[in-house]
């Protein structure tokens, strides 16, 4: 009698391996990273490889039942119920993932098209408070399917090197014994990198962050910041060209200081916050520039005109590891027309307005990361 599963079962069971690992790597990278298309489109890719887990767990389900497995390892009674057990809470996993992926899409409001062909239908109504919840769950079930993964491959090496016997033999595909319990360490480290190596991916802690600007008026200095604003920043500091930043300033929160200046600089000569509320910056390029220095360039939209410039950034790291970027550079506001009709001339008011930024970058979750900061950019 042949003890080994069949190669139908053994393909479906390494396949499941492949795309569940490939998952997990793939959501945890995309974690922390800024609103892109990049971003959109690791979505969607996520999002259909899950539900591939889910049809292919259901064709192995039906090939379980339908085709009997060989008979079972001889082993103490309490490992046979603990195996049973396993994998039961295994394709319990394998079916909920995918599902509370699909819920948490449908309460974001993202309708979910697997292979970006197949549209599905929403499984619940909008809802922020909901999806919130969502997330929880669908990041506890892939913490709790991690957690039974690592148990499973453990107990099969131990099988396969401890005890000698075939119960993890019978499942590596032809290809010789070593080299598959090789590749099998090889998955589940993969995933184990995923899920305990430090992401780089970082937020912003807005409370700790400012966005300040200062400007020159008939020679004398004038100070002011920005109160509410969005930043979404992916910084690497062993891979710059990755990093990415995306900041959103609500032009309505100008602070001068002065109810009268905050005013005028809101209305249709400065800023004309009710036309043009938000400024945008986002980065086209992160370059090394020295020892913890940076050269972000990136393109700046201010009054519906984009132009480029750049940013220099210093990045420092206190006792606690945690790291601040701050930088400063100069805005020609007449090239974006701030400051029209009789403010023009710039012996009246300097053309050039220095902008400071400082950034208390966070791991992705660590606090207020990508929250506006005072409230709503939108």
């Amino acid at each position: 009698m042949d003890t080994r599963y069949s190669n139908t079962a053994v393909a479906l069971h390494w396949l499941v391996a492949a795309l569940i690992t490939c998952n997990l790597v793939l959501g945890v990278s995309m974690a922390g990273l800024p609103i892109s298309p990049r971003k959109l489109e690791w979505y969607l890719v996520h999002k259909s490889i899950g539900l591939t887990v889910f049809l292919l767990t259901g064709a192995r389900l039906v090939w379980r039942l339908t085709h009997p497995p060989p008979p079972p390892v001889a082993m103490p009674a309490w490992q046979r119920r603990s195996a049973a057990i396993t994998h039961g809470l295994l394709y319990v996993l394998m079916f909920a993932i995918p599902i509370s992926g699909w819920v948490y899409s449908s309460a974001t409001g993202v309708e979910v098209v697997y292979l970006g062909l197949v549209p599905l239908p929403d499984l619940v109504h909008k809802s922020r408070a909901l999806a919130d919840e969502l997330l929880i769950v669908h990041i506890t079930l892939n913490s709790m399917l991690v957690l039974l993964v690592c148990l499973h491959v453990v107990a099969a090496l131990k099988h396969h090197f401890v005890d000698r016997d075939p119960a993890l033999a019978r499942m590596l595909p032809r290809i010789g014994g070593r080299v598959a319990a090789v590749a099998t360490v090889a998955i589940v480290s993969g995933i184990a990198i995923a899920m305990g190596a430090p992401a780089y991916a970082t937020g912003v802690d807005s409370g700790k962050s400012e966005i300040a600007f200062s400007i020159t008026q008939m020679g004398v200095r004038f100070d002011g910041r920005f109160d509410r604003w969005r930043g979404d920043i992916d910084f690497r500091p062993d891979a710059p060209g990755r990093s990415t930043a995306a900041i959103d300033v609500d032009l309505a929160s100008v602070d001068l200081a002065s109810d009268d200046s905050d005013s005028a600089a809101r209305g249709p000569l400065w800023l004309d916050t009710a036309k043009y509320p938000v400024a945008r910056f986002r980065s086209t390029s992160i370059t090394a520039d020295g020892a913890n220095r940076y050269r972000v360039a990136g393109r700046l939209t201010l009054k519906g005109i984009t132009r480029d410039c750049v940013v220099p950034i210093l990045v420092t790291t206190d006792a606690a590891g945690t790291r601040t970027a701050t930088g400063a550079f100069f805005v020609k506001r007449l090239q974006y027309h701030v400051g029209e009709g009789e403010w023009a001339d710039p012996a009246t008011v300097a053309d050039g307005i220095e902008v400071r930024i400082r950034m208390v970058l966070v791991r992705s979750g660590a606090n207020a990361a990508s929250r506006p900061k005072g409230g709503s950019t939108s």
